[in-house]
């Protein structure tokens, strides 16, 4: 089959001024809408966050000011052999004072690999001006975090069957940990 060039490159154009037309349309729209806001208020719901508590004015907290403070010390969790794998944002209020601070949950795993190595997270305490590291803790088990609700964080460790493949823990053991006096402790012992 033999193709004429002479429709070809006419048609090639035509899709082309098409494409960058509908491009530069889309990139106008968005330069056009209200930056959308990630407040606080909006992460409660989507964080499990404690949305009955009285906020106190002042600081809101985003999940990107949270990510740029977990940035900072980011590095520090590059040994020889394991990095960072991955981390989830948590925001509600830890320590009962009305004001939303922070958790960033994290997982340890091996260059290379995926297999989590180590999980914990890094607190942060905000005050009506900035928000503040407060303390990194490793869990001593394989857990991960599901929310933060009426000042507790709410966990979940995981443990395998002997008929559980090594990808995947069917186990999980809920419990909740808070932070007493500037550390985090189990806050129930069942």
């Amino acid at each position: 089959m033999k193709i004429n060039k002479s429709y070809l490159y006419p048609v090639l154009i035509l899709f082309i001024s098409i494409l960058f037309n509908s491009c530069s349309k889309k990139q106008e729209q968005t330069q056009n809408e209200p930056p959308k806001t990630d407040t606080v208020s909006s992460q409660n719901q989507t964080a499990g966050a404690d949305t009955s508590s009285k906020k106190l004015d002042g600081l809101k907290i985003t999940k990107k000011d949270v990510q740029r403070k977990f940035n900072e010390i980011k590095m520090s969790f590059d040994k020889k052999d394991e990095t960072l794998g991955n981390n989830e944002i948590f925001i509600g209020d830890m320590n009962g004072d009305g004001i939303n601070d922070a958790l960033v949950y994290y997982v340890i795993v091996p260059k290379g690999g995926n297999i989590t190595l180590k999980s914990g997270v890094v607190v942060y305490l905000a005050d009506s001006v900035k928000l503040n590291q407060l303390l990194q803790y490793d869990f001593p088990y394989t857990a991960y975090v599901d929310k933060i609700k009426d000042n507790l964080i709410y966990c979940i460790r995981t443990e395998f069957r002997p008929t559980d493949p090594a990808c995947c823990p069917s186990v999980k053991k809920p419990f909740k940990m808070k932070l007493e006096d500037n550390k985090l402790v189990l806050a129930d012992l069942k």
